[in-house]
């Protein structure tokens, strides 16, 4: 994807084009040091994402200089959105290109060399394309201006290339249409990738579920023609003191079953396993880092389809928990596969921590719009760990409540919970829905992300994957 090498001096550069990012502050402070016309200097404000180009005369190493508007304050996610932009736009076919990028002091050097990395090697990958023409992206080598003290750390940069691997991977499982990535197609393809990191593999198939219980899952999935998996991935490393188990909502298409959608939109029902694909890019990432905390992942992988074997509203099935569950609405369907997961996780692994990802409710999104997951826990230290990672890596989350009164209208005449009850409150009834199948786990936290990992930008020609959720599980496990 692309090489980094950390520099000490732009004379040992062999670029031949240099960025600057420049914080408004101290805008003409920075552009004098380069000799620059008076009207380049005037007319450059360094705000967000503003960019000016300038071909040097007198300076025979670069033949470009970039400029970067970072504004006054510039946060992590504005940051980075500029310098992926920039490398976006760059972007070279079959070409080899140099670029040197000099940190700006506005984050710590450590910190600025690994953001710069990242959003450099997304904004240069290509996206996962079924064209008949091939798009190709030519190799870049990205050298970064640093302080001494850094210079000798290669884990920084290792650090920071396999987060970009783990990012690049989660958003190409998203904008992977559900023809090619299917319940089998993924436990085929997280196999194989478990597989090349010693990360231990069970994935449990249709006849095995029925057989355990697994009660929604296979409720859920019996409509489809690809049968339902659970996918199981467990790193754990030789030395540990805690255990996080990740469950991620696997949805590999949702039409909402006999409750069908509307088919507006509908096409982006492929990313309803946006949270399946968090988690696993997460367990990847944990062994490539070697952290030392075990990890273990659990997908239950779907289809929630239609046809005469479908589940139907009114159904009464039975979790793994033994909980009965009566179906109010099969488009409901995601909390009922996590239900089965989370019960798993709880009953059968026993972890310190259980983490779920979910693209759930539409209620998160008109609660918290487009820059912030929805976070739901008792757990407050928990909460607090989360909220302090989400603001360091620029994945942020933010509380909602979970009362008990929100887990009333719940309440079914015929089951012990019914899976839907009505639009308001939604994500957080959702929630309190899925605590019925956490066997009262003290360190429980449910991530509703449905408007975070797939958005409308200037990186593709409609919605595409962010690459959301996998910093911040990361920089929550290195606490650990």
């Amino acid at each position: 994807m692309i090489s980094v090498k950390l520099i000490a001096s732009p004379e040992k550069s062999k670029a031949e084009i240099r960025i600057i990012p420049v914080k408004m502050g101290i805008k003409d402070e920075v552009l004098q040091r380069f000799e620059l016309p008076e009207q380049i200097i005037t007319e450059f404000k360094a705000e967000k994402s503003e960019t000016i180009s300038f071909y040097p005369q007198s300076d025979s190493t670069h033949k470009k200089l970039i400029f970067i508007g970072l504004g006054e304050n510039p946060s992590i996610q504005q940051f980075q959105h500029s310098i992926r932009t920039v490398f976006h736009q760059l972007k070279n076919k079959d070409e080899k290109t140099t670029v040197l990028i000099d940190l700006p002091d506005v984050f710590t050097p450590e910190k600025e060399v690994h953001l710069i990395t990242v959003a450099a090697g997304l904004g240069w990958s290509k996206m996962v394309s079924y064209k008949k023409k091939q798009d190709t992206s030519g190799k870049l080598t990205l050298e970064l201006l640093c302080p001494e003290k850094i210079y000798h750390s290669k884990k920084i940069i290792s650090d920071a290339v396999h987060t970009l691997v783990a990012k690049k991977m989660s958003m190409d499982l998203i904008n992977m249409p559900s023809n090619i990535l299917g319940p089998k197609e993924f436990a085929k393809y997280a196999k194989k990738e478990a597989d090349s990191r010693k990360i231990n593999v069970s994935i449990l198939k249709e006849d095995e579920l029925l057989k355990k219980g697994f009660g929604a899952i296979m409720a859920v999935g019996q409509g489809a023609t690809n049968q339902p998996r659970l996918i199981v991935l467990d790193y754990k490393p030789e030395k540990y003191s805690k255990t996080v188990a990740i469950i991620g909502k696997g949805v590999m298409f949702d039409t909402g079953g006999i409750s069908i959608k509307s088919s507006t939109n509908l096409h982006y029902m492929k990313c309803d396993m946006g949270g399946a694909a968090i988690a696993f890019a997460t367990v990847c990432l944990a062994a490539d880092l070697e952290l030392p905390v075990r990890v273990i992942m659990v997908v239950p992988s779907v289809m929630n389809m239609l046809d005469g074997s479908a589940y139907l509203p009114g159904d009464v099935i039975t979790a793994y928990n033994g909980n009965s569950i009566e179906i109010i609405d099969t488009d409901a369907e995601g909390r009922l596969v996590l239900a089965d997961a989370l019960a798993y996780s709880a009953l059968d692994l026993k972890p310190d921590v259980m983490i779920d990802l979910a693209t759930l409710t539409g209620a998160a999104v008109t609660a918290l719009g487009y820059h912030s997951a929805a976070m739901m826990t008792k757990n407050d230290e928990l909460s607090q760990e989360l909220s302090k990672a989400g603001f360091s890596s620029g994945d942020r989350v933010w509380p909602l409540p979970m009362w008990d009164e929100y887990g009333d209208p719940l309440g079914s005449d015929v089951a012990d919970v019914k899976n839907y009850a009505g639009p308001a409150s939604g994500a957080i009834f959702a929630a309190k829905f899925l605590e019925k199948f956490t066997e009262n786990h003290p360190a429980w936290v449910h991530l509703d992300v449905a408007g975070m990992v797939l958005q409308q930008g200037n990186f593709g020609k409609d919605r595409v994957a962010t690459g959301y959720g996998v910093e911040l599980l990361a920089e929550y496990l290195k606490t650990l």
